[in-house]
């Protein structure tokens, strides 16, 4: 008997193969790779496909901005095996590669590289920054190819599309144009979200919302008029978590259907204590006797963020409509010129008792219902905040100071604040309420709400250049049956909203979960903010009458702005060739050269 174990090598039969008893990957795939584009596999796929019915796959592509990542990676190989999928079952299905290569991604990593070499892109030629960003792209694109390429995506590499290349760029500028021929676009001074950082506009896409504490305060406005005689010196309470809107405050909104109450402040032995000592009052601006108007239902809230000894006696109640006429005056009103000016009470339906005082502070230049409010009773905006976040030099109250997101700003020891509590109006504040606020994704900034003349897209604008549907188009299966009473309205021209909704309904999705989402987002979205004012990207191509503010619309201009930019890219809409395009019929000097560039999602 023997220690060894049996050797059984020579009983085991296995097939003979060449294939390797490791897979080697890294070795193997660049092998395959490397085969595939020697023997031209896409080319011959093509070849054998040519006259089949088409399978197209409309892909949002990569923006040309850093590496692949695993989502990229993802993302285009489960397109390409659609892709693949779909030439296997005998159909001609091309893969054109494309990229997004323009807007402030890129101008933002070009900034970057200004900043580390202390540059201000604001002294750079336009042409020479924007060679910049073009090289940056190009560079991005090329890697990114290798890298697709490497993860086995088949596809027309030699000639992908690019939003940059002269002729994308002409293209989109020739539907702009065609916007403007169907008088679909126009110039608005609206609030829009803006990142005082990247000094933009943005879009609803571009923003994203993040949990942040913010400084809460509460002001007093002195009512110096009313129909109701028991108002005149009792003082309105607003809060807002946003200290830097209250130097630009034109008006104070109440709700009409809202019980007020007119409360006086009463000081238990403790917040006497404090009064004695001039604690409370130079804090904040609570004097014994003093009236305050609070809407009923926030009385408990309000009274919680004052001192914890601060009693509030009520001693009447009003309707909010019984507001109707009252007149406030701004708390910096010493300053004279616009802060002299009346504040008027204004019926708001948006306004709620969910939080605050039931009344809100109005400035237009900083929200969307304080911008329609004031707008429908003559007030306009007045444009006190810079595209950086500053309030404007001459500014009567903190102008030339900011920026209005900065945190410090806002403090209740900042500058707002301190004004506000020596004018005896802060009545409470805190650095202490947590709510979710927008930031701009790529800044990773807060943004606000700042009202600039920007160019916008009518959602609900009729697009008379398209002809309404006849009767008998809307008739049931098109035999001659009455018309449908749900669908009667379809025979007009629809609205850019309406004709959207329509496609919508008329997709198919896959999960079918994707047309409410999308559905959702359309059927409440504002007007289409076009405008961007940075300088990487396709411009806004028009010229606009200084006199009339009418902007032209003249085919033979558009074709020669078509021409130059097909020619030169978006470098060639400058002023040199202003008179060039608007030919012998218009004078250069008669016209503004619109110098914004459009919002990327244009592009796509």
């Amino acid at each position: 008997m023997t220690d060894s174990a049996p050797d059984y090598r020579d009983t085991v039969f296995l097939p003979k193969t060449d294939f390797p008893m490791k897979a080697g990957l890294p070795q193997k795939e660049p092998l395959i790779l490397a085969k595939w584009l020697e023997t031209d596999l896409e080319g011959q796929i093509r070849e054998a496909r040519k006259g089949r019915d088409q399978f197209i796959l409309h892909d949002g592509p990569p923006y040309a901005n850093g590496d692949m990542h695993i989502g990229h990676a993802l993302n285009h190989i489960l397109k390409d095996m659609v892709v693949r999928t779909q030439t296997l079952k005998g159909k001609d299905a091309p893969y054109v590669p494309g990229w997004d290569c323009h807007g402030l991604p890129i101008e933002w990593k070009v900034e970057e590289q200004y900043r580390k070499k202390k540059l201000n892109k604001d002294e750079v030629p336009v042409e020479e920054f924007r060679a910049e960003c073009r090289a940056y792209a190009q560079h991005w694109v090329d890697v990114q190819r290798e890298q697709l390429k490497r993860l086995g995506i088949g596809g027309d590499w030699d000639h992908p599309y690019l939003t940059m290349d002269y002729e994308a760029e002409a293209t989109i500028v020739h539907e702009l144009l065609k916007f403007a021929a169907n008088n679909m676009l126009y110039r608005g001074a609206k609030p829009v979200m803006w990142s005082p950082v990247e000094k933009t506009a943005l879009a609803e896409a571009e923003v994203e919302y993040e949990d942040i504490v913010s400084t809460q305060i509460d002001v007093a406005f002195e009512i110096v008029e009313s129909p109701i005689p028991e108002l005149v010196g009792a003082q309105a309470v607003i809060w807002t978590t946003t200290p830097w809107t209250i130097p630009v405050n034109q008006a104070l909104a109440y709700g009409p259907d809202i019980e007020y109450s007119i409360v006086e402040v009463a000081l238990s032995s403790g917040a006497e204590e404090h009064d004695q000592k001039g604690d409370l009052s130079k804090t904040f601006g609570l004097r014994r006797g003093q009236r305050l108007i609070v809407a009923s239902e926030l009385l408990e809230q309000f009274k919680a963020r004052l001192w914890s000894t601060t009693l509030l006696d009520v001693v009447q109640t009003y309707r909010g409509a019984d507001l109707t006429g009252t007149i406030a005056r701004h708390p910096m009103h010493h300053l004279g010129g616009f802060f002299a000016r009346p504040r008027p009470f204004l019926a708001g339906d948006f306004v709620t008792t969910d939080s605050g005082t039931g009344l809100v502070h109005m400035a237009p230049d900083h929200g969307e219902d304080d911008f329609d409010l004031c707008k429908a009773h003559g007030i306009e905006p007045q444009f006190a905040v810079t595209n950086d976040g500053k309030y404007r030099d001459d500014w009567a109250w903190l102008g030339g100071q900011g920026s209005v997101i900065n945190p410090k700003f806002n403090a209740p020891d900042g500058p707002i604040c301190s004004d506000l509590r020596d004018a005896g109006a802060l009545l409470a504040a805190s650095a202490d309420y947590q709510h979710s606020y927008p930031h701009s994704w790529r800044s990773k900034a807060k943004v606000i709400y700042r009202c600039t003349p920007q160019w916008f897209v009518p959602m609900d604008k009729v697009m008379t250049h398209i002809s309404p549907k006849t009767p008998s188009e809307k008739r049931w299966e098109n035999e001659g049956g009455a018309i449908n009473p749900a669908e009667e309205g379809l025979c007009d021209a629809p609205t850019l909203r309406q004709a959207a909704m329509r496609a919508i309904d008329e997709t198919r999705f896959v999960p079918a979960k994707g047309r409410n989402r999308i559905g959702s987002m359309v059927e409440t979205r504002p007007d289409w903010v076009l405008s961007r004012q940075r300088a990487w990207g396709v411009p806004i191509t028009l010229f606009v009458d200084r006199k009339t503010g009418q902007y032209l619309s003249d085919p033979l201009v558009n074709d020669r702005i078509v021409a130059g930019v097909r020619e030169s890219g978006v470098d060639a809409w400058n002023d040199a060739r202003a008179q060039e395009y608007l030919g012998p019929d218009y004078d250069a000097a008669d016209y503004e050269r619109i110098t914004d560039i459009l919002d990327v999602w244009f592009d796509s």
